[in-house]
Formats: structure tokens, C-alpha cells, sequence
């Protein structure tokens, strides 16, 4: 009876411990990786690219954008084992989640950490057999706005879907 109680402990433990894994921490091991292309783009380098940046990457300032961190990694068995299950598992404190969405294979999570209306931290984290990438967005943009560019704008949508195309087709799972 004591091992079984002490296991149970260790279990959850355990648990504790991802649950308190960052989003930076969660970006920072997947760009280490061997594969991984990355991408940190932070207010500075926005605003000196101004002239040259493309349309989204602008819409994004104008929406209150101070950084963009990009990792995409190359298709790896082990690693997108992995990495779908840290995307799964991820909700840090504070942090809800927006969407969760397993669409023909492909998963799509995003969370997000809100503050009096502000968007201060959100994570697009998507994970399929030939690509896995994650987006991490901070600054101080207003959900509502983000949520009608996620929705009317082509160049924003996730596996060619709108936030509310995913948000249906979650409610349909």
C-alpha cells in the first residue's frame, strides 16, 4: 500500500512538473533540436524592416506584435512524436486555450495568455507526420482584433482554416 502511495506521488509529481513548463522553455528546447530552422524576429528588427517587411509581418506591428519566434522542424519520426505530445500537454498558468483541433492528421493547438483584453503571449503549435512548426507571438494586441485578422485574412488562416472554421470543427469533434 506505502509503493502504491508513493508512486502515485511521484505520478503526480511528475505532472506538476510539465504543467509548469514554459512557452519560451517549450521554444527554446525544439529550436536546439538538430533540424530545426529558426526564426526570432523581435520589435527592433520590425521596425528597421519596415520598408522591406511583408504585409502580414506589418499587420502584426500595427496590431501590437513585439516579437515573432518561428520554429519549424524537419520531419523526424522521434521528434514529431514528441513534439505532439508537448503540444498536447502544454497549458501553462494563466494560459487558456483558444482552439484544439485534430484536422485529416493534422493537429492544431493554440493558447493563449490574456490580460484586461490584451493578447500579451500566444502559441500557434501545429504537428503533422510531414511538418511540425510553432509561432510564438508576444506583445499587447487587442483579442478581438487578432481574432477578426485570424478570421478575414487568407494569409493568417491554419492549414488553410479560419479561427472560426477551427472552432467549429472542434465543436464537431
Amino acid at each position: 500500500m506505502k509503493k502504491t502511495f508513493i508512486l502515485m506521488c511521484m505520478l503526480a509529481v511528475a505532472q506538476l512538473g510539465m504543467a509548469q513548463v514554459t512557452v519560451d522553455e517549450l521554444v527554446d528546447k525544439y529550436a536546439k533540436t538538430e533540424n530545426a530552422v529558426v526564426q526570432k524576429v523581435d520589435k527592433e528588427m520590425m521596425e528597421s524592416m519596415k520598408d522591406q517587411a511583408p504585409e502580414q509581418l506589418l499587420t502584426l506591428v500595427e496590431m501590437g506584435v513585439d516579437a515573432v519566434d518561428v520554429v519549424v522542424l524537419e520531419e523526424d519520426e522521434e521528434i514529431t512524436k514528441e513534439f505532439t505530445e508537448d503540444c498536447m500537454n502544454l497549458l501553462p498558468e494563466n494560459y487558456e486555450e483558444l482552439v484544439a483541433i485534430n484536422h485529416e492528421g493534422t493537429l492544431v493547438r493554440i493558447i493563449l495568455l490574456e490580460i484586461d483584453g490584451f493578447v500579451k503571449n500566444m502559441l500557434v503549435l501545429v504537428s503533422s507526420d510531414f511538418n511540425n512548426v510553432m509561432v510564438n507571438l508576444k506583445g499587447n494586441i487587442e483579442r478581438q482584433k487578432l481574432e477578426e485578422l485570424m478570421n478575414n485574412n487568407s494569409s493568417f488562416k491554419i492549414n488553410n482554416m479560419s479561427l472560426d472554421e477551427m472552432l467549429e470543427q472542434q465543436n464537431a469533434e
